[in-house]
């Protein structure tokens, strides 16, 4: 949910068109400030820190830089959980668990603080090997809700198997999949379905 804040060229209009007063002037020369000036210094002061706290908190996971889609997670990378089941009440994923089987289902799911202001998000998978990362699958857009603080998906393992066979995986979601994730996970997929009781 990246914000903007524009920046504004501040434009000169304290004083009239001609130029400020005859007494604006005498106060300049003797180093005290008009009687406006200092309420009007303490307002820009505040805008000046609300516009930086909306720059660093309106752009979750964009903070620390442009590391590529596979690069490294980035320090304020959010956690993903994993489940089962996606809970009715929260939207989120339910039954936790980051193992799973053959014929159960596969949900995962962000919780954000505050909405997700875009309806695409970027999906990546990698597969953990003894040599690192290999990627799976380049990040691929999805389809959220935009106004919900939560990202949320349930599919099945079999689906998993079938594209990306079994072994231990990393996922990756991204707002913007040139930057830093905002979210990261780790999962195991076991190809074998789990034991029924006789």
């Amino acid at each position: 949910m990246p914000f903007r804040v524009g920046r504004r060229r501040p434009q000169a209009t304290l004083g009239s068109a001609a130029g400020p007063s005859r007494g604006a002037m005498a106060s300049r020369r003797d180093g005290r400030l008009p009687g406006w000036a200092a309420p009007l210094l303490g307002w820009v002061a505040v805008l000046g820190l609300v516009a930086f706290v909306a720059i660093i908190v309106g752009r979750p996971g964009r903070e620390a830089g442009t590391a590529g889609a596979t690069g490294s997670p980035g320090p304020t990378s959010l956690p993903i959980a994993f489940g089962t089941a996606i809970d009715h009440d929260s939207g989120e994923a339910s039954e936790l668990t980051n193992h799973f089987r053959a014929g159960e289902p596969f949900a995962y799911s962000v919780h954000l603080p505050g909405p997700v202001g875009q309806s695409t998000i970027y999906v990546e998978v990698l597969r953990a090997t003894t040599e690192g990362l290999d990627q799976v699958q380049a990040p691929q857009a999805q389809q959220t809700l935009p106004d919900r603080a939560v990202i949320a998906y349930l599919v099945t393992t079999d689906g998993l198997i079938q594209a990306f066979g079994a072994g231990d995986f990393v996922l990756r979601v991204y707002l913007d999949p040139t930057t830093d994730p905002l979210a990261v996970g780790s999962f195991t997929v076991v190809a074998s379905p789990a034991s029924t009781p006789t």
